[in-house]
């Protein structure tokens, strides 16, 4: 019960700033991300033969090649984008935890600084980790 209450106090500190970042990073979501996987979507059922997708082709259509690879990267790029969202919430935590106030920018700026240092040679692996485990 203890944790619960500390995870409570620690979103509360911040609410105004994780909120403006949900809200923030699900309007950018729907407006990028939707279209690209849906794009990817198309190209998948383009590559295959298939003008559209049918019960009696759904088999064919998921065991093709190019289906499974675009499938794929489709998981990847969402586990990746689920990977920047929890690295941008992580700094609100800790800014919560030293009772102090983060912005919204601040914690955008974080994300991308530990994605980028997640990118690094040392630490592809522990990213690449991340990526399969978190989402």
């Amino acid at each position: 019960m203890k944790t619960l209450q500390q995870s409570i106090r620690l979103l509360m500190r911040n609410i105004r700033s994780i909120a403006g970042f949900e809200i923030a990073y699900r309007l950018i979501s729907i407006a990028i991300f939707l279209p690209l996987v849906t794009g990817a979507f198309q190209l998948s059922l383009w590559l295959t033969g298939y003008s559209y997708l049918s019960e009696d082709r759904i088999i064919s259509y998921l065991l093709a090649p190019t289906t499974i690879l675009i499938l794929l990267f489709i998981l990847l790029f969402l586990s990746f984008i689920t990977v920047f969202e929890v690295f941008c919430i992580i700094p609100a935590l800790h800014a919560s935890y030293h009772d102090r106030n983060i912005s919204l920018t601040s914690m955008f700026v974080h994300g991308l600084g530990t994605i980028r240092k997640s990118l690094i040679r040392p630490n592809k692996l522990i990213f690449l980790f991340t990526v399969v485990l978190i989402p």
